[in-house]
């Protein structure tokens, strides 16, 4: 029991140890930097806040007050107006900036325009075509010529169909007459052998008519 007892004691001593050493350590480590931090805070060398923050952490407290000195009010006073100050010209150049750019937006503005218009204009010519003094497009004119190359086909066919059929009444009016012809010719030489038979039956009654007389 006296053992365990003891063994127990220094199990204690051990984790109270252990436990200063890692609060040391800790101590070490954190103590650098807020000596670091508070050195960092400034009335000169820093930031607005950090300077709000030097005069909060460095003003004397009585009865929950702060009693700041009035030198350091005139100084923070002082690098707050010339930190607005730069604020304020900072904005002035930006806002010249700013206007300097939409200057330059307008101009391109401008000019983006005047390029739109002369690139309708130069599309607008190219698509154009000018047709007895009348400017069209190439849409209407291709209308157009479509229209007059179907106009003139259709004419074509309709010539070629009247000069068929005209042709064909050509060639039945050549055969008619060849035929008429060849009837004539046929009718000529029936009627000049006809004439011929007349004409020597004719002439023997006139033989007959001379030998009878003479015998008479």
């Amino acid at each position: 029991m006296y053992v365990g007892k003891g063994w127990n004691t220094n199990f204690d001593t051990m984790r109270l140890t252990r436990l200063k050493l890692s609060s040391i350590a800790v101590l070490i480590i954190i103590t650098p930097l807020i000596g670091k931090t508070q050195e960092q805070l400034s009335l000169y060398k820093s930031s607005i806040e950090d300077q709000f923050n030097y005069v909060i952490r460095k003003s004397d407290t009585f009865e929950d007050n702060k009693v700041v000195k009035t030198w350091w009010l005139g100084t923070l006073k002082l690098h707050v107006l010339d930190s607005l100050k730069t604020a304020q010209d900072k904005i002035t150049v930006a806002r010249l900036l700013i206007s300097d750019q939409n200057l330059k937006m307008d101009s391109l503005n401008s000019v983006i325009e005047q390029k739109d218009k002369k690139l309708k204009a130069a599309i607008k010519s190219k698509d154009g075509i000018r047709i007895l003094g009348i400017t069209t497009t190439k849409k209407v004119y291709n209308g157009i010529m479509w229209t007059l190359i179907i106009l003139l086909a259709a004419s074509l066919l309709i010539f070629i169909l009247l000069f068929k059929r005209s042709n064909t009444v050509t060639i039945n009016a050549k055969i008619a007459l060849e035929e008429t012809k060849e009837e004539f010719e046929a009718h000529r030489k029936r009627a000049l052998a006809r004439e011929q038979k007349i004409t020597r039956e004719l002439y023997d009654e006139v033989l007959k008519y001379k030998n009878k007389v003479k015998n008479s």
